[in-house]
């Protein structure tokens, strides 16, 4: 599950890519249809930063109650 979620993490980095490309700009059709593709991860790869976070804080706390 994680291996998918890093995978879509990846693919949205990579839109965000490919939508500063200026020919994709130029490219409206190509353009609307990698942004819906961003639009679509967006929510996923939100949460998924926020659960990496909170990973994260865990370990950190359990790093300062095992001292």
């Amino acid at each position: 599950m994680i291996e998918k979620l890093n995978a879509l993490e990846k693919k949205y980095e990579e839109l965000n890519t490919i939508m500063a490309d200026p020919a994709v700009i130029a490219d409206k059709a190509a353009y609307q249809r990698h942004a819906k593709a961003h639009r679509d991860l967006h929510e996923i790869v939100e949460v998924f930063a926020e659960y990496k976070e909170i990973l994260n804080e865990i370990e950190g706390t359990k790093a300062l109650v095992c001292r």
